[in-house]
């Protein structure tokens, strides 16, 4: 087993421990979180022991360890990985605030256009107008920055991304190494700007400047999966490598999930397993009534 005692982050944790069987203890180096990704992200800002998702039953959260009904497989099949994830700092104006997906610059009102100035440690790097402008981890590449048209970053690399939102110019993604100070400043608009951590809080933004930079880390406990001897290419077409994939990396799942967490049409995702049972790479058990896939040991 990968937890041997966690703190209960809720009322609603506590009692999902001891609904798991999963020993309560003051001095764990976990924290077990019961709820969506909303909670998890909230226990990422703000606490400093290794976070453990867990989702309600039926809730695919990306955050999650596993959901309640598929916790005891996971935790008896999958190894486990501790992932340091870097908590943003933003400060203006002196108010600071704190983000493990993303800070961004947007005027208070939508549909308003932005100009602004970006520096990292002092060069000024490239000046732009948008709809706005943010700052992410590798954890929040796979959120709001993709959908801004951001690359999706491993979450080992030690990079922050800085994403243009709709650019009047097309100004593509800047990567910077993680220990850089970046600014935003000279920030114009006809409507308040606003800096935004994770979508939640908000504050003015002061004197059309703010600087962002890493802190401490967060840590969130993942699920990996025992992997296999890579295949060769040839014999699994593209959505099967995938799902095989993410089985690797996240677990058991249903089918379901893979479908939330790929993308994939439910119907690919089926026909994908099927073919990759019949290889002998897959196998499917009964569990709380449901059909869980697991990479085949």
């Amino acid at each position: 087993m990968c937890i041997e005692a966690v703190k209960a982050y809720s009322p609603e944790s506590e009692r999902a421990a001891g609904k798991l069987g999963i020993r309560l203890s003051g001095d764990a180096d976990y924290v077990l979180v019961y709820g969506t990704d909303r909670e998890i992200l909230e226990a990422l800002r703000s606490r400093d022991e290794v976070v453990v998702g867990i989702s309600p039953r039926g809730i695919d959260a990306e955050l999650a360890f596993a959901s309640e009904d598929l916790y005891p497989l996971v935790a008896s099949r999958a190894e486990c990985t501790v992932v340091k994830i870097p908590r943003l700092h933003a400060e203006s104006g002196g108010s600071v605030v704190r983000a493990v997906n993303e800070v961004a610059i947007f005027p208070r009102r939508s549909a308003a256009l932005t100009s602004y100035k970006v520096r990292v440690d002092g060069l000024v790097v490239f000046s732009d107008v948008a709809d706005g402008v943010l700052v992410s981890t590798p954890l929040g590449s796979s959120a709001y920055a993709r959908s801004a048209g951001g690359p999706v970053i491993d979450l080992e690399a030690e990079v922050l991304e800085i994403v243009p939102v709709n650019s009047t110019s097309r100004r593509p993604p800047y990567v910077a190494p993680l220990g850089k100070r970046i600014e935003i400043s000279d920030v114009r608009s006809r409507f308040l700007p606003e800096l935004i951590a994770d979508g939640h809080t908000r504050i003015p933004l002061a004197d059309g400047r703010a600087a962002v930079w890493a802190g401490s880390a967060a840590r969130l406990l993942r699920p990996v999966a025992a992997r296999r001897e890579a295949e060769p290419a040839g014999r699994l077409s593209p959505s099967m490598r995938y799902v095989l994939k993410t089985l690797e990396e996240r677990g058991p799942l249903t089918s379901r999930s893979i479908a939330e967490f790929t993308g994939l049409p439910l119907r690919t995702v089926e026909y994908a397993l099927s073919a990759l049972r019949r290889a002998g790479l897959v196998e499917a058990k009964m569990f709380g009534g449901l059909r869980v896939y697991s990479i085949k040991p």
